[in-house]
């Protein structure tokens, strides 16, 4: 098994919850109210912003330049790719600039963003790399699983299933997927990766809830 296999198979139960959520199934139905998804878009652009900052920091520790390089180029695609897609939905759900500006991160978006950073910066690479996994392969996931099996009825859903089902995204997933299988790691390495894989993982499932749970604050 490669390493990332290794570490999807040491948090399989979690992994199929985050992929099957409510909530992810709501929007290939096209079900989920457009307030909870605003809600999540908004949410999703603030943690964009520590997200790049992990990378960043990523970059700065690979032990290898190319790695770096890599790294650069994803931090800087965060800014103009998924800030884009943002920029694209965001108007239509009734969210302006300034609305998005004076946001405030939910619980669960500053715990995330804090177990990201905290990570980068206090733990080691391989970890670091366990840390940002799980949000570029669920999206990837969920993207390619939506258009697969649903017929979205809403034409705004079916954009953001279409940018992470894309072959731009994917690209980016093969990109780290071989950084991380690259990793010869083993013993008490390895299960420090699985901790904050894992950790991770959890996040990403919390942070549709948070936004089952909140979004109903808004409206469309």
């Amino acid at each position: 098994m490669t390493t990332v296999e290794r570490l999807k198979d040491s948090a399989s139960s979690q992994w199929h919850a985050l992929i099957q959520h409510p909530f992810v199934m709501g929007i290939g139905e096209g079900t989920a109210p457009h307030g909870q998804f605003s809600y999540f878009l908004m949410q999703d652009a603030l943690y964009l912003g520590d997200f790049l900052s992990t990378l960043a920091v990523a970059a700065a520790r690979a032990p290898r330049r190319e790695w770096t390089e890599t790294l650069l180029r994803h931090a800087q695609n965060v800014t103009t790719v998924e800030e884009a897609l943002h920029a694209s939905l965001l108007p239509s759900f009734g969210v302006s600039p300034s609305r998005l500006a004076s946001a405030e991160p939910g619980l669960i978006t500053a715990a995330y963003t804090d177990h990201l950073v905290r990570t980068a910066l206090g733990r080691t690479f391989p970890e670091v790399i366990a840390a940002v996994l799980p949000c570029y392969l669920s999206y990837q996931e969920i993207g390619l699983s939506l258009q697969a099996h649903y017929h979205c009825p809403d034409p705004l859903y079916r954009e953001w299933i279409e940018a992470y089902a894309g072959e731009e995204y994917g690209l980016a997933v093969a990109e780290l997927l071989s950084i991380a299988n690259s990793l010869a790691i083993g013993g008490e390495d390895f299960e420090r990766m699985k901790g904050v894989f894992a950790r991770s993982v959890g996040y990403e499932s919390l942070f549709w809830s948070q936004a089952a749970a909140e979004g109903h604050l808004l409206v469309s």
